[in-house]
């Protein structure tokens, strides 16, 4: 929590410099950054209204490359707050807005989410089928960690089905591909999955072996987010600098004419 204080601390005072500056594009990544953090913190109705700011910076500038990332997040903040409804009305505009664009690489994530909505309102063919999409794109993009997370979903949604056989063989290939390419984040939420399809056939060797894993791959990827957060308000701070600096040098400029 302190360090996304912190974070939250650099954000705002850089939003004051780019907007000062007329920088639209630092404005919006602002903004944006300022509602991840409030994501985070679990402060959903403040996550949203900056990130509907950044919608609004975006949607006036040329910048409209960032807007269905922005919605596909908004869409995820929705979600944890339990409204499905307007979840799926952004991750559908997000999705509308790729493909038309063309842009295949932003489109299996938001196919995954979409497929996740289904699953909680009981829709299981239609999430299925939506998995089903994001897996094959994924393996035409060829990229190895959304291919795990597609087979994590569908394990996921297997397993709330009680298809515990199905659910097995997707869960263990979530794991293998995500040892395979070394993504720790993968690796873990596999093995918690495993861990639990294990406990379900009474398999209690498996079971406490995957439970190790997934532990040992939490906090690794804990020790990780420390390391980046670290260096991230290291960046921040930085960039505050030199903005200043910047700013400083314009004025003396201004001030010399």
């Amino acid at each position: 929590t302190g360090k996304l204080k912190k974070s939250l601390d650099y954000d705002y005072k850089s939003l004051k410099i780019y907007k000062k500056i007329d920088d639209k594009n630092g404005e919006a990544n602002c903004l944006n950054n300022i509602g991840f953090d409030y994501q985070l913190l679990k402060d959903y109705d403040k996550a949203l209204e900056y990130f509907n700011k950044c919608l609004i910076v975006l949607r006036k500038s040329d910048n409209t490359r960032g807007i269905p990332y922005v919605l596909n997040g908004i869409g995820v903040v929705y979600k944890l707050k339990g409204d499905t409804t307007n979840a799926m009305k952004n991750f559908k505009e997000s999705l509308e807005f790729h493909e038309k664009k063309g842009n295949k690489s932003g489109i299996p994530s938001v196919l995954q989410n979409i497929a996740m909505i289904y699953a909680i309102e009981g829709n299981i063919p239609s999430a299925l089928n939506y998995i089903t999409k994001s897996l094959k794109l994924c393996r035409e993009l060829n990229d190895g960690i959304r291919i795990t997370r597609a087979y994590n979903d569908f394990a996921t949604v297997l397993f709330e089905q009680k298809n515990i056989t199905l659910s097995l063989l997707y869960a263990d290939s979530s794991l293998s591909v995500s040892k395979e390419i070394g993504y720790a984040v993968g690796t873990r939420d596999a093995a918690e999955l495993l861990s639990k399809i294990y406990k379900k056939q009474n398999k209690v060797d498996e079971a406490n072996e995957m439970f190790a894993l997934f532990v040992q791959m939490r906090d690794s990827v804990n020790f990780l987010r420390d390391v980046k957060d670290y260096f991230m308000l290291a960046t921040k701070k930085k960039e505050k600098m030199i903005q200043n600096d910047s700013l400083r040098k314009q004025s003396t400029f201004h001030n010399s004419i």
